[in-house]
């Protein structure tokens, strides 16, 4: 009898995000107990959008394959599952986002309406961190008893320190999303005078969030202190990563901090929000800002460009301190938490 069902849905052939999750834990779990569902062909939902087509095969595919299965859970590493299934579901949370920050959107709906339902209906709830344990309590009154806190990892086989020059830049990782708080970094930029350095900001452009930020940049005079890339390869992201002064994350919310692990990975300074779970996360290895005070992040690109001791500090612990963030110990924590439910 199959142990577990593994929720592969969200997997693809260029993973991003939720799909590197999905991905690396279920590389590091036993196959033979470990079913991997996937719908690759869509069957008759091949005309609708991904997001509905994905929760049309949850609700109505899944369950046949559960009852042919029979097996003791369906896991998903994505707050998602089939409702009216009677299996003993557990899925992993990672962060409120949408309901922290609301806008009228197919997300803010299935944040607001769905997800609810599918985390009361679980056996258990998977917390990438306690700032989102805590969230998912306060938001949606989940039992505490029902949350487990199971930290991510990353691939140490692809983030690692490499011999590269450090030049004067600080590196910023991810989306232009609200919650990133870019424009902050644009007028603490504009703080600094004396300084010879530029930012470079990494991620997928977004409409009229990019556009406003451009025209910040413009406004400000900083075009030749910014530098922007849509997408990078994971190699892009090593050099990045290692020849950059420090990574910047002052984001008023983060359920976890990848990016923040695959720095320290990196021997890399982080600049950190002290909001979310980056704390969590860093400890003391983090330089933390207040992200609604441009001063503050001012303060920290200034001491992260300028104090040679502080970069010769992170390179001699980051690495030894992010070893404790590796998906195995995510895969196996998981494991044992289902085999002791049985």
């Amino acid at each position: 009898m199959t142990f577990v069902v593994y929720n592969g849905s969200y997997i693809s052939n260029q993973n991003t995000g939720l799909g590197v999750v999905s991905n690396e834990i279920y590389k590091c779990l036993d196959k033979d107990n470990y079913f991997f569902a996937r719908d690759k062909n869509s069957g008759n939902f091949f005309k609708l959008p991904s997001h509905l087509k994905r929760q049309l095969w949850l609700q109505f595919e899944v369950p046949k394959l559960l009852k042919k299965l029979k097996p003791e859970f369906f896991l998903s590493p994505i707050p998602e599952s089939p409702i009216f299934s009677k299996t003993r579901k557990v899925v992993f949370a990672h962060d409120l986002i949408p309901i922290r920050f609301p806008n009228l959107s197919t997300k803010f709906i299935f944040y607001s309406t769905y997800l609810p339902l599918i985390l009361h209906n679980s056996e258990l709830v998977l917390c990438n961190s306690k700032a989102t344990a805590n969230e998912l309590n306060s938001f949606f009154k989940i039992p505490s008893k029902k949350l487990e806190i199971i930290p991510l990892g990353i691939n140490h086989k692809e983030i690692y320190p490499i011999d590269v020059e450090r030049k004067n830049f600080i590196l910023v990782l991810g989306r232009h999303d609200k919650h990133k708080n870019l424009f902050n970094i644009i007028v603490a930029i504009s703080k600094l005078k004396n300084c010879n350095f530029k930012v470079i900001f990494a991620g997928p452009f977004k409409d009229h969030l990019t556009k406003n930020l451009l025209q910040a940049i413009n406004d400000f005079g900083l075009s030749n202190k910014c530098e922007f890339k849509s997408w990078i390869s994971t190699e892009e992201k090593l050099i990045l990563l290692n020849s950059c002064k420090a990574l910047l994350i002052p984001s008023l919310w983060e359920g976890f901090g990848l990016p923040a692990i695959e720095a320290m990975a990196c021997g890399t300074p982080v600049i950190a929000s002290n909001r979310g779970a980056l704390k969590e996360c860093l400890g003391d290895y983090g330089i933390y800002i207040d992200p609604l005070n441009p001063d503050s992040i001012a303060s920290a690109m200034e001491e992260v460009l300028l104090n040679v001791s502080l970069l010769n500090y992170s390179q001699n612990s980051g690495p030894i301190n992010a070893k404790r963030f590796n998906w195995q110990n995510t895969a196996s924590k998981i494991d044992s938490l289902l085999r002791n439910r049985i």
